[in-house]
């Protein structure tokens, strides 16, 4: 079982003041309180609009409160600092061979406000943040050895825009990637006739063609889906292996999609494990926050060693690359800047 335990700094005091504008905002979509609690309906924006933005003010008071102990269950305190700021530990967790990395207390699934309160816990550190590029379709460029496509890649090209020969001319990037990724993953016709706006029959047309002009990662899909129904389950590469995430339900039988999907998104999953085991052995002894979320992550260093944890992510990553690296000096500066 993968897991790891982390520190984090949280400022109280920023988090409440965060609340006010999340609860204005919600009381501004749903005065009454109802429309939240309508039942839900396809096209029904405002009552999505106000659900969404119920749940991410309520959420997060209730950590809030849980933080500073008028809520139960309470979260632990290791240490208050001088300026109100709390240390407590968080922790992964991946059961098993799924890849799916759950946090306690869970601060990555609550409303980005809260990282305007994650700070580092050595005054003198920074935080750098990173993602992979275009990392799903580029990892399973990488499966397929499409060595075209990761050429462009690696010199630092629009991985998705190497496909655009595929397409009438002018076709809009959202586009592209929408039919390469229905595509890699088998999104039907009819999804991504909606996702595009043109009918069923049309987005076959497109998904065909598609897949003809893509023999790499057409022949990869046979292969992927063949091995999967043969051995009774899905599996994914690891450490030069198969291996099985998965049964086959019985009840619901063979499921290409989902074959697919865990062959190239647990894969990225468990590189991400590999990555932030090696990198936590790397800082054995220091007490930096350091949080890894699917193709991102987030750590705590000096400014002086910035470029080293560059180098040291691009080493471990290739031949995925980091697009770009940033620095703040809260988790919410590193990961969206001035928004």
């Amino acid at each position: 079982m993968f897991t790891y335990t982390t520190q984090v700094r949280i400022q109280p005091s920023i988090l409440k003041a965060e609340l006010s504008p999340l609860k204005e905002a919600y009381d501004k979509l749903d005065p009454t309180g109802e429309r939240r609690k309508s039942k839900k309906v396809d096209g029904d924006v405002r009552g999505t609009m106000a659900r969404s933005a119920f749940s991410r003010w309520n959420n997060l008071n209730h950590f809030y409160f849980r933080l500073i102990g008028a809520e139960e269950p309470r979260v632990p305190i290791l240490k208050t600092f001088e300026d109100g700021s709390v240390l407590i530990n968080v922790t992964a967790e991946a059961k098993g061979n799924s890849t799916r990395v759950y946090f306690h207390p869970s601060i990555t699934s609550l409303s980005k406000e809260i990282r305007k309160a994650i700070k580092p816990i050595d005054d003198n550190k920074v935080f750098v943040y990173t993602d992979i590029k275009a990392a799903e379709f580029a990892l399973r460029a990488v499966q397929a050895d499409d060595q075209d496509a990761l050429a462009t890649y690696s010199q630092g090209g629009d991985i998705y825009m190497h496909f655009k020969n595929l397409f009438p001319e002018g076709t809009p990037r959202k586009t592209i990637k929408t039919i390469l990724i229905a595509n890699m993953y088998g999104k039907s016709a009819y999804s991504t006739g909606k996702d595009l706006g043109v009918s069923e029959f049309q987005a076959q047309r497109i998904l065909d063609s598609v897949a003809r002009a893509m023999p790499k990662f057409t022949q990869l899909k046979y292969r992927i889906a063949n091995y999967a129904r043969t051995h009774n389950g899905y599996f994914v590469p690891k450490g030069g292996e198969l291996v099985k995430v998965a049964d086959i339900n019985p009840k619901k039988g063979f499921d290409p999609n989902m074959a697919w999907s865990a062959y190239t998104q647990s894969s990225l999953g468990f590189k991400m494990q590999d990555f932030t085991n090696k990198y936590l052995e790397h800082q054995k002894g220091e007490q930096a926050t350091f949080l890894s979320i699917f193709d991102s992550v987030i750590a705590e260093v000096s400014p002086d060693r910035v470029d080293a944890f560059s180098e040291y992510f691009k080493k471990l990553w290739a031949p995925l690359l980091p697009d770009g690296f940033h620095v703040g000096k809260t988790m919410y500066e590193a990961m969206y800047g001035d928004e």
